[in-house]
């Protein structure tokens, strides 16, 4: 298994697990407590490496395993997408469709990119029910506040975002009622 480390100043620090059980082991309690402590510690007896876990802002965890992570918000499904190509794409595809903003009581079907520190970014297709429009401002709030943001890679491998050096997300297509306090605008690349 190959763990590879983003940090905030845009470096990225790549880690190897060979060893079947321990990649495991790792796996499943990596999005428990990642971010949880101050320090990251990965090791072996030839090295040992010490990152601020404030300075992480993803990792990625590359096997061919599927890999135990928490479900996604309202039981809504994630996919990591495998890069900006496919994102914009799939973003594209949504405006040619003329697919509008999505409205409550329907399935939000779209793309989400979500920005780090550092200039990292990740992006992934999401399906969700749109219950009610409390749940989905709480919803998008809380994704700040969230002691780990896990997303399974295709093929197998998790990603685990650290939400403190989450910068923002963009949502395509948009919610139909913006919450009290937004602002109205449209984006421009």
């Amino acid at each position: 298994m190959d763990m590879i480390v983003y940090l905030a100043d845009g470096t990225t620090r790549r880690f190897v697990q060979s060893e079947t059980e321990a990649a495991a082991t790792l796996a499943t309690f990596m999005p428990l407590r990642v971010y949880a402590s101050p320090t990251l510690i990965v090791g072996s007896g030839m090295s040992t490496t010490v990152l601020a876990t404030k300075q992480i802002s993803r990792i990625d965890f590359r096997t061919e395993d599927r890999l135990p992570i928490p479900p996604g918000a309202n039981g809504g499904s994630v996919t990591v997408l495998s890069g900006e190509s496919e994102f914009r794409e799939r973003r594209n595809a949504i405006a040619e469709q003329g697919v509008q903003a999505v409205q409550v009581g329907s399935t939000f079907s779209g793309v989400i990119s979500y920005e780090m520190v550092g200039g990292h970014m990740l992006y992934c297709q999401m399906e969700a029910m749109l219950s009610n429009m409390a749940n989905v401002f709480t919803t998008l709030q809380q994704v700040f506040s969230q002691p780990v943001l896990a997303f399974e890679l295709p093929g197998g491998g998790a990603v685990l975002v650290n939400p403190a050096n989450l910068l923002g997300m963009n949502l395509y297509p948009g919610i139909e009622i913006l919450p009290r306090g937004s602002v109205l605008a449209k984006v421009v690349e």
